[in-house]
């Protein structure tokens, strides 16, 4: 049977209600644009103007809730599949806007009737709200998605991006590794961050206030699920660009969720991940694995770059004594080195700027005194390893200069440390030599403390009654001194 026959066959089933039809219709309106255009009003027949009751729950969905969920899925599927694999027909899209309102009206509908009146915390769901969950990640994804995409129109409908970053916590807690979905709702977010129907003035308040309505508890699910990928004996790269997913997004849209991450250590299970996966051997390799390298290890660098510039140089130092320079040096080969040939010269643009961006952020706080010891001694220990020439033996011009330019950056600003150290030490004794001179033996005694230095409030006291009050000037003067130099 020809496709045409077989298309044909599967409406006229479909239109009287057949779900297994109506499922085959689906799979097969995914892959012609014109079978998708002619499938489009028979998916809208079993998604009716008005939505039943709900005192129909205690008994179990009902066929047309079947129809209804199948009818959405359809649509799903065929806009995501025709947008990544041909040439969408002009007309998909007026279509898609004139049917929305439609859609959401069922969405909404199912994510209140099945969804939300079970618990948020839930361990396990029915199959059929995972069929609704996973149905409406891949519609929503898919309609945000160019060229089909009708994303001002779903922004501008009330609710939506509350719902989807409710469905995606809901999800997260059952299973944080499904990756199907994670991927789905990150397309959305990825969406609507990049849109340009509203200025982003407008566009971030939105979306940092449906995520600061999640509960911290949440966070601990993140954590769990970035302590089980960093210590895993396997590096499961589907897990860990899940958790990645869901850390990167929370972190990004709610200042709550970035600083409970910080609290709970997140950037060191974050570094133990990147450590892991750049520490594979590139023997056993293959091009799929590099390819999931540069992404995922990409994807650490933002979030590690987002807490950096959230938080300042604390989380520096907490990288740096964590041996977190080794680990760039380790990342060289996968991230400039062997790159996948597969990939276009923008997405490798887009994966190298998450490291320019970090490096340049270890020599921008190399500035505060907690940062330049533990980077001095980190790449003196480097150095010593042999692991820079170890590391950049194949590396470009570029990258090599970046690392000379840090190494060179902070052995400078060591040497000036020690230097200031060294006048402060000898400023010191010199006024400690002037302070002998001119006090008395016993007072002098008196003014020393067990640590060297001298306590002038001692010295003041004794000198006043000892001397006439005449004379009393330079002691002043000798006060001002020591109080103006630093500690």
């Amino acid at each position: 049977m020809s496709s045409e026959a077989k298309f044909k066959l599967l409406k006229g089933r479909s239109k009287k209600g057949n779900l297994n039809a109506l499922h085959q219709l689906g799979d097969l309106a995914s892959s012609n644009p014109s079978f998708y255009l002619e499938a489009l009003p028979i998916y809208m027949q079993h998604l009716p103007l008005k939505t039943p009751g709900t005192s129909y729950l205690k008994q179990g969905p009902t066929e047309s809730h079947l129809l209804a969920i199948a009818a959405l899925s359809g649509i799903g599927k065929g806009a995501l599949q025709l947008a990544e694999r041909t040439s969408p027909s002009p007309k998909m899209q007026p279509f898609l806007r004139q049917y929305w309102p439609r859609m959401w009206l069922w969405i909404s509908h199912f994510t209140d009737a099945y969804l939300q009146t079970s618990s948020a915390h839930a361990d396990d769901e029915e199959p059929l709200e995972g069929d609704i969950s996973r149905t409406t990640a891949r519609l929503l994804a898919a309609l945000t998605r160019p060229p089909l995409g009708i994303l001002d129109q779903i922004f501008e409908t009330s609710g939506v991006v509350k719902c989807v970053v409710d469905l995606w916590v809901r999800a997260a807690r059952i299973d944080i590794f499904d990756f199907e979905l994670v991927t789905y709702y990150q397309l959305t977010f990825n969406a609507l961050q990049a849109s340009r129907c509203r200025p982003p003035s407008e566009m971030q308040p939105i979306l940092e206030d449906a995520f600061d309505r999640i509960d911290c508890g949440f966070s601990w699910v993140v954590t769990q699920g970035l302590i089980t990928c960093a210590r895993g004996r396997k590096v499961e790269y589907e897990k860990i660009a899940s958790v990645l997913g869901y850390l990167e997004t929370f972190a990004m849209f709610s200042p709550k969720f970035r600083l409970v991450f910080m609290y709970q250590r997140s950037i060191h299970w974050v570094t133990a991940i990147f450590r892991k996966l750049v520490s594979r051997s590139p023997a056993r390799m293959t091009y799929e694995d590099e390819d999931r390298i540069i992404r995922l290890g990409s994807q650490s660098l933002r979030h590690l770059n987002e807490m950096i510039f959230s938080c300042g140089h604390y989380i520096v130092v907490d990288l740096l004594r964590n041996r977190f320079l080794l680990s760039l040096l380790q990342a060289v080969p996968y991230l400039f080195v062997n790159v996948p040939e597969s990939l276009e010269d923008s997405e490798v643009e887009e994966f190298h700027k998450p490291y320019f961006e970090l490096m340049e952020n270890l020599g921008a706080y190399g500035n505060y005194l907690s940062v330049q010891k533990i980077l001095y001694q980190s790449m003196e220990k480097i150095e010593n390893e042999g692991s820079d020439e170890c590391f950049l033996e194949d590396a470009s011009f570029l990258i090599r200069s970046l690392w000379n330019n840090l190494k060179r950056t902070a052995a400078e600003r060591h040497a000036l440390r020690r230097a200031r150290k060294e006048w402060l030490r000898s400023e010191q004794e010199s006024s400690t030599a002037v302070q002998g001179a001119y006090m008395p033996v016993f007072v002098a005694e008196d003014a020393r403390n067990i640590t060297g230095g001298t306590t002038v409030t001692n010295v003041e006291k004794s000198l006043k009654s000892e001397m006439p009050r005449a004379s009393l000037l330079w002691i002043g003067c000798m006060t001002v001194t020591w109080n103006s130099l630093p500690a």
